[in-house]
């Protein structure tokens, strides 16, 4: 009897030394609250969308020359609308930084979205990352203003708020170094642009991403014609703001053709359902 309540004490003890080191080793999952705390509160929303207003008569027609219209990617995308998004806006990064005349850091580590990142890179490999230089502009600037149809001229050269804009530095001295404004407008643009992609890892949502859902559930139920007022709607989201921004200062001729950017680029157009907007953008193109 006495062995048997020795070997019943045993069995408890070896239990609660068991449970006691599997509550010291289970990892409690962290909480929206420990994120915001560890995360540098200062970057979220930080990337607000330039104030673009698009100076052009939007044709009503799709269709434009054969040579020069943005090609539609036929490659099927089966992601979420939120990984969509995520996965536009990581290569519009990619695009973007090339043109940075500072070294932009590389998305590496992404909790949220770390399956579609190993995915997108097991498919389309590594990208090019040869440095662009900005076009040379050599504006009249008081002839008019150049806003409406170069977008870049709208980037902020604040690191927080969406004024003054780079128009607004080269209006004021017309001798001033056009370029340089609109190079570090570019930088501070891109630097914005990596910090919501570090929210969207981090927190797997960002402002900008709202807007950009709620866009997709306007256009579920209304059509959203072509219009200049439906394009400048389109340019208060980041995917488009940008997608002008990049056909404007790249200006190699395979840029509509770059396979990855056009596929996710595409796939947006397709569920906002705004195939007019492609031929909007050549419109845009041939004023300048």
């Amino acid at each position: 009897m006495l062995n048997l309540n020795k070997s019943i004490t045993t069995i408890i003890s070896i239990s609660t030394m068991t449970l006691m080191g599997c509550s010291g080793s289970y990892k409690k999952p962290e909480s929206i609250e420990s994120k915001i705390k560890r995360y540098d509160v200062s970057n979220i929303g930080l990337n607000k969308v330039p104030e673009f207003n698009i100076d052009i008569e939007v044709n009503s027609s799709n269709r434009g020359p054969a040579s020069v219209r943005p090609v539609a990617s036929k490659e099927k995308v089966l992601h979420s609308n939120k990984r969509l998004y995520f996965l536009t806006l990581f290569e519009q990064y990619n695009h973007l930084k090339q043109f940075a005349s500072v070294t932009a850091p590389e998305v590496s580590i992404c909790p949220n979205f770390h399956t579609s990142l190993m995915q997108h890179k097991e498919k389309f490999g590594k990208q090019s990352n040869s440095p662009k230089k900005l076009p040379t502009y050599k504006w009249v600037t008081s002839a008019k203003d150049l806003t409406g149809i170069y977008p870049e001229l709208n980037l902020p050269v604040s690191k927080t708020d969406i004024y003054p804009k780079a128009w607004d530095m080269i209006v004021k001295k017309e001798n001033i170094d056009k370029t340089a404004v609109v190079q570090n407008a570019l930088n501070i643009h891109i630097e914005k642009t990596y910090s919501e992609l570090k929210e969207l890892c981090e927190f797997g949502v960002s402002d900008n991403y709202y807007n950009f859902e709620n866009l997709l559930t306007y256009t579920k139920k209304k059509t959203l014609g072509p219009s200049t007022k439906s394009l400048n709607s389109l340019v208060k989201t980041t995917i488009f703001s940008n997608w002008i921004l990049l056909d404007s200062i790249d200006k190699s001729k395979d840029f509509e053709k770059k396979k990855v950017l056009n596929t996710y680029t595409s796939e947006v157009v397709n569920r906002l359902k705004v195939d007019w907007a492609r031929n909007a953008i050549h419109q845009l193109r041939a004023k300048r």
